[in-house]
């Protein structure tokens, strides 16, 4: 069911010769989750999406050159100008994922974000203790997103899981309270697990252009890869 008030973000798109692929992936998340959202916006830069994707999103932020300061950062910059876009265009709250990633609860998270919707919802990589927050997936009051990501200058010397945790830090001295107090004000951590955020990174058939396997927890982010899950605040 198409929640009208709700825009899903794609972003950390970069596609050079040779990796066309991505698009595939692309093509698979947005016919997986388009019939939840009321806007799909797309971020990236390199080869250009062909039209039959282009035709399946309302909004696009698209560079024909690749900006490579932007990777490995967080992509600021694509990632506010999609931001921007939802919200020039009236649309309330936002999911922000990779467009190789997908939510196989979105049902779960709408409801947490309806529970909490006061809030930003994060998942991993978020860590008080080690100075981050999780870049890559958040969801929330599409201003409020919007405001963290641009609430101070972005350090391209170090990736997007410090500057945000930096911008929170900013909002947390401006209140007047501690770290902790203050992201259990403004957040609320969920476990990848819970909403099941899949990823198809490992998990992709590039020759038959679909997942390779069943998409359940060995699919989750991170799994994989190894990557460590610190377990919120």
């Amino acid at each position: 069911m198409i929640n009208k008030k709700t825009g899903l973000v794609l972003s950390h798109m970069h596609v050079r010769e040779g990796e066309k692929y991505k698009f595939d992936m692309l093509n698979y998340v947005i016919d997986n989750m388009k019939e939840h959202f009321g806007r799909i916006v797309l971020s990236g830069h390199g080869i250009r999406p062909e039209k039959h994707i282009l035709d399946k999103v309302q909004g696009i932020y698209w560079e024909d050159n690749i900006d490579t300061r932007e990777i490995g950062v967080g992509h600021p910059k694509f990632c506010i100008e999609a931001f921007q876009n939802m919200h020039d265009n009236g649309i309330q709250n936002l999911v922000k994922l990779r467009y190789c990633d997908l939510l196989k609860n979105i049902d779960g998270l709408q409801y947490l974000m309806g529970r909490y919707k006061d809030k930003i919802i994060v998942s991993e990589q978020t860590s008080t203790k080690s100075g981050m927050i999780g870049d890559l997936f958040m969801a929330g009051n599409t201003k409020d997103v919007l405001e963290l990501w641009t609430a101070k200058p972005w350090d391209y010397k170090k990736s997007g899981l410090f500057n945000l945790f930096d911008s929170v830090y900013l909002g947390a001295n401006k209140a007047d309270l501690d770290m902790d107090e203050y992201m259990s004000r403004i957040m609320f951590y969920v476990h990848p697990r819970d909403i099941m955020w899949a990823t198809l990174e490992g998990s992709w058939d590039a020759a038959n252009r679909k997942p390779s396997q069943k998409i359940d927890e060995s699919c989750l982010w991170g799994a994989k890869q190894g990557y460590n899950y610190y377990g919120g605040f």
